[in-house]
């Protein structure tokens, strides 16, 4: 979708899934490594603490960028925690410091067909709760700027789906950069 973007002449910056970046790297240390599962906490200190790098790298970015996605990212640590019934992050305030800077949060629906893979370790009614938990918390935090895509089985369908939305949302900041302030925005 990206590359779909940046092909039509959009600067898009697309927020890095961390958590499954970290879960890779620290499986590879073996039984040292911090995961979701032996250190909840820990593990979304690190989430959090890589998003707030890269929020930080975002602001002194040049050129700006058109439109900044995310797609859970740190955020989600706050439902993450819920779940497991454990505190959240010392760090995970700091990060609500950059919520403005994303344009809008994809959620893609939750599939009929679930699977697991070397980051994806939840059974599917914890997969399910986590998913309903992430909605919540991005909504209250990002409100409106929260699109659910309807799911499909069909990948070419899903990155259309999701292309449509990401589009209105630079039509509608174009509109309102370049003055126009009407009921229509």
């Amino acid at each position: 979708m990206k590359k779909e973007l940046e092909n039509r002449g959009y600067r898009v910056y697309v927020i890095i899934d961390w958590a499954r970046e970290i879960i890779r790297r620290e499986k590879e240390k073996g039984d040292k490594g911090i995961l979701p599962w032996t250190n909840r906490i820990l593990f979304e200190y690190l989430v959090v603490k890589y998003h707030l790098d890269e929020y930080k790298q975002l602001l002194k970015s040049s050129p700006k960028y058109d439109i900044v996605l995310e797609d859970g990212g740190g955020f989600a640590a706050k439902a993450y925690c819920e779940v497991d019934g454990v505190d959240l992050p010392r760090n995970y305030s700091d990060l609500l410091k950059y919520k403005e800077l994303v344009d809008l949060v994809l959620l893609m629906d939750v599939p009929r067909k679930y699977f697991t893979d070397s980051e994806r370790w939840e059974d599917r009614d914890y997969a399910l709760k986590i998913h309903k938990a992430i909605e919540r918390v991005h909504r209250e935090i990002f409100d409106d700027k929260v699109v659910k895509i309807r799911y499909t089985e069909d990948p070419k369908e899903k990155i259309h789906r999701a292309l449509e939305e990401v589009l209105k949302v630079i039509e509608k900041k174009k509109w309102v950069l370049q003055g126009n302030h009407s009921t229509s925005v």
